[in-house]
């Protein structure tokens, strides 16, 4: 059975979610409508879109990277468009990211959410980071 989720995260660039070997979200945030990344700002985004901006300064790969700033103390989600995926199954979510904050990976099944836990990050270098994720099975 095939649902719909919305990944969640607080802070990347270059991002890729599979399952089994195969893509199923690819996005290097090269393509922006105004100051939005293409395919993000979910219905479960928090971040206001003025602390969402294409980043071009030392950018991973091509031209841009996503910047995120959160001016608060409370955490904030970032999310992609929903995308359909297949329950019971393992995701596997890999992102670059470089500065100072921490970010975790999660799904969003329409009701409940599901998290990993947060990765710390304080570095100026580019490092790749993955974390798996299995979607919910309502049987």
């Amino acid at each position: 059975m095939k649902t719909k989720i919305i990944l969640t995260s607080v802070i990347f660039t270059l991002f890729v979610f599979s399952a089994q070997g195969q893509t199923i979200f690819l996005d290097d945030f090269e393509n922006w409508s105004g100051n939005v990344p293409n395919y993000w700002m979910g219905s479960k985004t928090t971040l206001e879109p003025d602390s969402i901006m294409p980043y071009s300064n030392n950018a991973h790969s091509g031209t841009y990277s996503c910047r995120l700033v959160n001016k608060e103390s409370t955490h904030k989600r970032f999310t992609t468009q929903a995308i359909s995926i297949t329950e019971g199954l393992s995701y596997n979510v890999s992102f670059w990211v470089r500065g100072h904050g921490s970010i975790r990976v999660g799904l969003f099944d329409g009701t409940n959410y599901t998290y990993n836990n947060y990765i710390i990050v304080n570095s100026s270098a580019w490092s790749l980071q993955t974390q798996s994720v299995i979607a919910p099975c309502y049987r």
